[in-house]
């Protein structure tokens, strides 16, 4: 049985593979799902869209993501002052395992989900344990 850091970044290759514009699928799932995210990011630009869910990504495949604890301190504290909210990444997730489910070749099972709310979790807890914004 893989590892379930490997079974998410299968599925993630498989749909990115299968989706050309990942990110753009991606983003779009978000606005849908969190609506405030959209009037926030209307600041943003693709370039700097593409960097942004480019740092999602790997962090969805980084197996160590729970001993990135400087990375997290300084990136939650950054987007707070553009008033990200913590349930905004939720979403964020949500969107990139929405559109990896809907675009994967792959099966997907419960190892899949489990592999998806694993990783998940670890990042929530680490943006709450910096976020100082009530949600």
């Amino acid at each position: 049985m893989p590892h379930a850091i490997d079974t998410l970044i299968a599925t993630l290759e498989s749909a990115a593979t299968a989706e050309p514009d990942f990110y753009g699928a991606a983003f779009s799932r978000y606005f849908e799902l969190c609506p405030d995210s959209r009037e926030l990011m209307q600041h943003t630009d693709e370039l700097m869209r593409g960097r942004m869910m480019e740092q999602v990504v790997s962090l969805l495949m980084d197996a160590d993501a729970g001993s990135l604890e400087v990375y997290f301190k300084f990136e939650v504290g950054n987007h707070e002052a553009y008033g990200a909210q913590p349930h905004m990444y939720a979403h964020l997730f949500q969107a990139c395992e929405d559109v990896t489910r809907e675009c994967c070749a792959l099966p997907w099972g419960s190892e899949e989900d489990v592999a998806w709310a694993k990783q998940r979790r670890v990042l929530l807890e680490l943006i709450g344990r910096y976020s100082s914004v009530a949600d």
